[in-house]
């Protein structure tokens, strides 16, 4: 996958954006999101978390709605202002945070958040840009910090973006992060894509 590629992959999330389309949420909040919602609040009292490809924020107000600081980033301006304008609907602007931008070149101070979560932008990542990738994540998530991972699997159509196994995710993720938890969506499922759920966390 070229970084065109990634461009024309940015372009249609844009699109769908704009014409309300998003079929991701077919999914649901999938258990293993208040689980990590749930993990981050036994270790810290106010934790900080930044969504990755956060899109229209909907996974992002579900932690501010806990008490979590959320920061989400996307590169969509569109599901940024439609994210910024519902957490002012839904009164967790003290909580909530939304940024437009590259989610390969995170803004965002060393070692500042407590946890991260990523629902669906790795898979669209180009094998040749995980080095970035790694290289932010590592460098804004706290030492002993959680990663929340949500991927496609090998049970997805091969056209759909990258598919992974745990195997995949532990030999990518390894020399940062430790693979804690996995599991997968039911299968057969009736949403449009069917997803790995993977907690890490970043080694010490």
């Amino acid at each position: 996958m070229s970084l065109r590629e990634v461009q024309r992959i940015q372009e249609r999330f844009e699109y769908t954006f704009r014409e309300g389309l998003t079929p991701w949420k077919e999914h649901g909040l999938e258990p293993e999101i208040p689980a990590f919602a749930n993990a981050l609040l036994r270790e810290t009292r106010e934790p900080h978390v930044l969504d990755i490809g956060c899109g229209s924020g909907w996974v992002s107000l579900y932690f501010g709605s806990r008490g979590i600081q959320v920061v989400g980033i996307d590169s969509s301006v569109t599901a940024i202002d439609e994210a910024t304008r519902a957490a002012h609907e839904e009164d967790l602007t003290e909580r909530v945070h939304f940024d437009a931008g590259d989610a390969l070149v995170l803004p965002y101070p060393a070692e500042s958040f407590d946890g991260l979560f990523d629902r669906g932008l790795f898979h669209h990542v180009p094998e040749d840009e995980y080095g970035r990738y790694l290289g932010g994540v590592t460098r804004v998530l706290k030492n002993g910090g959680l990663l929340s991972l949500h991927a496609f699997t090998k049970r997805n159509l091969p056209t759909i973006g990258h598919r992974f196994d745990a195997g995949d995710i532990v030999r990518i993720f390894g020399p940062h992060f430790v693979l804690l938890e996995y599991s997968e969506d039911p299968w057969p499922t009736s949403a449009p894509a069917h997803l790995g759920h993977y907690l890490l966390r970043k080694r010490q």
